[in-house]
């Protein structure tokens, strides 16, 4: 099952009016570095803003407290979305996303039922630069799978 195609996943950067600045920088390394990115872009702030992006879908919320605020946008998402990839709003990707190996882990984390997926940064000459997935099959996603030699966290929910 390919759940690329159900439009269930998006792309959620949790930014603030304090920080669009440096969203705006975020978003520029997602359209650059991801530009065959199969999902819905969103972008939380607390509120709507002309110079954010036009490819990222704005979600609001005032209310007070970080998590708090997560969570009111989280909830604006249309009804289809159950999972996110998200970005907090001083993530930046500084090399070519391999799409197809994203969709991969993706897809079997939600065949799995997985809660919580996340992508640590790999710094070029890690061990892990090298450690590529090559079969679907044959990979825990308990294991660390690198997705270019330098990338962003990015974490399903």
């Amino acid at each position: 099952m390919n759940f690329k195609d159900n439009n269930q996943v998006c792309v959620f950067v949790s930014s603030s009016d304090n920080t669009k600045d440096v969203f705006n920088q975020v978003s520029k390394s997602i359209i650059a570095n991801w530009n065959d990115i199969p999902y819905k872009l969103y972008v939380g702030v607390n509120s709507y803003s002309k110079n954010i992006n036009d490819k990222f879908t704005q979600i609001t919320s005032n209310i007070k407290g970080w998590r708090y605020e997560l969570l009111n946008q989280v909830n604006q998402l249309p009804n289809n979305i159950n999972y996110l990839i998200l970005f907090l709003d001083d993530f930046l990707i500084l090399s070519d996303v391999q799409t197809s190996k994203i969709i991969k882990i993706v897809d079997q984390a939600i065949k799995e039922k997985i809660d919580y997926l996340g992508f640590i940064p790999c710094r070029l000459g890690s061990t892990y630069k090298n450690w590529l997935l090559s079969e679907v099959e044959v990979w825990s996603l308990s294991e660390v799978e690198v997705l270019s030699e330098r990338y962003t966290e990015l974490s399903l929910y």
